[in-house]
């Protein structure tokens, strides 16, 4: 039987992630905020990875290891990175779920808008 690396595993899913959050351009918007100030930027939001089942073995390495914690939707990793860039966590996070799922690991991306 093969030994399953979870760390490689990991840092692949991130790679890529990484990737496809820094080749992607995001849509830009004009905010007018309450004092009549205009500013151009990004949708601003929040992403995660989650793993639903926490008891299974990545999720117990991912909690070790790789700074997954508990959450509402199961175990979760919380994306800091890129600011408050909605669109680019949000690429960083569906990509970093669909290689984690490639591993068959039962993963997936949960974003919000703030």
């Amino acid at each position: 039987m093969t030994e399953i690396n979870f760390q490689d595993i990991w840092n692949r899913a991130v790679a890529k992630g990484k990737e496809e959050a820094s080749s992607h351009k995001e849509s830009m918007h004009l905010w007018v905020d309450g004092d009549g100030g205009k500013h151009i930027h990004g949708a601003c939001g929040f992403a995660r990875v989650v793993l639903s089942d926490g008891r299974s073995s990545f999720a117990k390495w991912a909690k070790k290891n790789a700074n997954f914690s508990n959450g509402y939707h199961g175990l979760q990793f919380y994306v800091s990175d890129y600011g408050q860039s909605y669109e680019l966590k949000d690429k960083f996070a569906s990509t970093v779920a669909k290689e984690l799922k490639a591993n068959d690991i039962n993963a997936w991306a949960y974003s919000t808008l703030d």
